[in-house]
């Protein structure tokens, strides 16, 4: 019982950290690549800047288009789902055990080498201000917004809102997006947890082989 509670643990060769948990009830794997790179590292003056790099992170790579990622993907029946929250910002797909080399070397080039088009940038900001407008006639969105910035005050990263505001969103550039992702989607920062029907020394190999050199 403690072995099949217990996953297997690796650290890559630049800091990366590697979960590995198999399990054979169903011939799939789910992935999940987190990092520290929640909106409690964005600045004072640019709210919304985790929140709307999480939002673009999967809109495009170095070497596939946002629409040949789409392609990729639903060939296999799998969607990628990223969230971002205060502390975290986290890519995760579940696939089939068949697929899992290749879902595992797509979530690798999301991360690793976003493109950040400036169309889709602005397609997931437009998105992103209509969902904080929504909040701002929603008044428990409010009502909480306003508690956290009395109990912490707007320089702590707590009293801001998780997904900034609408003006912090309006200001971030694709600049400062590459600057973010730069500075807090790296390697050192990364937990990498693998868990269904994947062998270990396979799972571990595939994680090696996909982010070792980074």
């Amino acid at each position: 019982l403690a072995k099949g509670l217990s996953p297997v643990r690796a650290e890559l060769s630049n800091g990366g950290v590697v979960l590995v948990q198999e399990t054979v009830m169903t011939p799939a794997v789910t992935i999940s690549a987190s990092f520290r790179a929640g909106s409690m590292f964005d600045p004072v003056d640019l709210p919304g800047l985790a929140y709307l790099t999480g939002r673009a992170i999967d809109r495009g790579t170095e070497r596939r288009s946002a629409s040949m990622m789409a392609d990729e993907l639903d060939e296999r029946g799998v969607s990628m789902r990223v969230s971002s929250n205060r502390q975290a910002l986290t890519v995760s797909c579940t696939c089939l055990a068949e697929d899992f080399d290749d879902v595992l070397a797509i979530v690798a080039d999301i991360v690793r080498n976003p493109a950040f088009p400036p169309v889709e940038i602005e397609k997931r900001r437009s998105e992103a201000l209509t969902i904080l407008r929504q909040n701002e006639d929603n008044p428990a969105a409010r009502a909480v917004d306003a508690v956290l910035e009395l109990l912490y005050g707007w320089h702590h990263p707590y009293g801001r809102p998780p997904k900034g505001t609408v003006i912090g969103v309006e200001s971030v550039s694709r600049a400062d997006m590459v600057a973010f992702h730069a500075a807090r989607v790296r390697p050192a920062a990364m937990s990498l947890a693998v868990v269904g029907d994947a062998r270990p020394d396979h799972a571990l190999e595939r994680a090696r082989q996909a982010f070792d050199d980074w």
